[in-house]
């Protein structure tokens, strides 16, 4: 599976989503995709690096200018509203977590890898990092966070999402501390495909997503690990035009008012009550 990033944006993004429509009455219906992407992520959001924005139709301008801030290529990608109902969500991520090693425990080396290749790498030693059970290393940051980084034996099949709950929750205990940890400078800028996203529409109907862009990348090397992801979900108010039933009546009938208490008046129209001709 090639590079790719991951963050809970989308999951939070279409959170929100669901909170908008749930004030209108209404909610995103069920999506498979959906669910297993939100299961690989805490139910909690971590709120320091994570952002979420709704934005209604008269706010359009704002939201141009928040994904501006946070990704200016995607600023361009967006779609006027339509309808006063229409909104724009965005998620944001600007993940900034630096490891904090011991004295001049951080570095950039030359690495050689399992293939033959040499590449640009990074070696950082820590007296507090941590090797698991499950042959996961989890390296402090300046901020008493945790970057965990983990070399399966082969190539796995899931995402970097699916594969970082399983490994996570499979750490077992600690088995040892104090770690020197190499590995390669790496970054990417590929996200997952979420084509499915434009498929989703709410309960009652009324509204589907009429545009979704999103862009992000990621960096790690000897000074820690970097990550920001943008998603924006555009939601439409979907205009029915059903055709409406006519009914024509062409002969005597009854006109009456009533309310829940009963009848209060009544006209039966005959034939002799009928204008003439209009022409």
């Amino acid at each position: 599976m090639n590079s790719h990033l991951q963050t809970r944006t989308l999951t939070d993004a279409l959170n929100l989503v669901d909170e908008v429509l749930r004030s209108r009455g209404s909610e995103l219906v069920h999506s498979e995709q959906r669910e297993h992407l939100a299961l690989c992520f805490a139910k909690v959001r971590y709120p320091r690096y994570f952002d979420s924005w709704a934005f209604t139709a008269a706010e359009f301008d704002n939201a141009v200018k928040q994904v501006a801030q946070c990704a200016p290529h995607l600023a361009q990608k967006l779609e006027e509203p339509t309808h006063p109902n229409d909104f724009t969500v965005v998620g944001n991520c600007s993940l900034d977590l630096r490891f904090s090693p011991d004295p001049n425990g951080a570095k950039p080396i030359a690495l050689q890898l399992c293939n033959g290749n040499r590449a640009k790498g990074a070696s950082v030693t820590s007296s507090r990092a941590r090797l698991y059970s499950n042959q996961l290393v989890g390296l402090p940051t300046e901020d008493s966070e945790t970057v965990y980084f983990y070399a399966p034996e082969s190539e796995p099949q899931l995402s970097a999402a699916s594969l970082a709950r399983q490994v996570f929750a499979d750490k077992g205990k600690a088995i040892r501390t104090g770690i020197t940890l190499q590995f390669p400078v790496a970054q990417t800028t590929n996200l997952m495909d979420n084509s499915w996203v434009k498929e989703l529409v709410s309960t009652c109907g009324l509204y589907s997503i009429k545009n979704y862009v999103s862009a992000g990348k990621a960096l790690v090397d000897h000074h820690g690990f970097f990550a920001q992801e943008t998603q924006v979900v555009q939601v439409e108010y979907r205009i029915t035009s059903k055709k409406l039933a006519e009914i024509v009546i062409d002969q005597p009938f009854l006109v009456f008012f009533a309310d829940k208490r009963g009848v209060h008046a009544a006209v039966w129209f005959s034939w002799d009550s009928f204008s003439g001709s209009a022409s």
